[in-house]
């Protein structure tokens, strides 16, 4: 048996269907979603059919189920802010509306059923690993953070980065990410072992310094 855990499909059925079958997932393993099954996809009713009828998918509710849940508690016909087209809500609800009034309301009592958390029992060996394992590796923003910066800082050095500076400073942005640690500010840490390596003095981070109390807290 496997335990498999994913989020975000939103409405994205067939990715959906051919991950299932990328894992070869089977009767004795068990699917967890963590929320936002529906909107901005295709085919967001067709997800919601095939998890309501697994035993073993088990779906969380996320903020996009909310928000259909919530209009149509309020029996809106017009907008919400599930309909705004950053919410992507708008094909979820034409789809919906051309059901039956019996498949709406087995939809509609599947949502309401959906828990926003459960606890699972889950080995300490596996998530004291995995758990600091993934915050580190996936510092996406503190890269864009690094590479920003060392780019603006040679723009004011005067300092030209050729093709052969910049897959130098690619390598070690990514390697330094990695190392920064996971709080506001955490790249200014690791930023004067990055600048000496293109040709800028470690002191040129004093430039900077003082907009990294915003950034920090706007980067993802």
């Amino acid at each position: 048996m496997s335990l498999y855990l994913c989020s975000d499909l939103h409405g994205q059925y067939d990715l959906y269907m051919k991950m299932l079958d990328d894992i070869r997932f089977s009767q004795d393993d068990h699917l967890y979603i963590l929320g936002d099954i529906i909107d901005r996809g295709p085919k967001s009713i067709e997800i919601l059919r095939d998890v309501m009828k697994r035993d073993n998918v088990t779906c969380l509710i996320g903020n996009h189920e909310m928000m259909m849940l919530d209009h149509l508690n309020r029996n809106r016909e017009r907008g919400s802010i599930w309909t705004m087209s950053a919410n992507g809500g708008t094909v979820t609800k034409r789809d919906f509306n051309k059901l039956s009034d019996e498949e709406k309301s087995h939809i509609v009592d599947y949502l309401n059923s959906l828990y926003l958390q459960i606890e699972l029992e889950i080995s300490p060996k596996i998530y004291s690993f995995s758990i600091p394992l993934g915050i580190v590796i996936n510092m996406d923003g503190g890269c864009v953070t690094l590479l920003i910066t060392a780019l603006f800082l040679s723009k004011v050095y005067g300092i030209t980065i050729t093709w052969e500076r910049l897959l130098s400073l690619f390598i070690s942005v990514y390697l330094l990410s990695v190392a920064t640690p996971a709080v506001p500010g955490g790249t200014l840490l690791v930023l004067p072992a990055l600048l000496p390596q293109i040709g800028i003095p470690a002191s040129g981070i004093t430039i900077v310094i003082g907009l990294y109390f915003i950034v920090s807290r706007c980067r993802p």
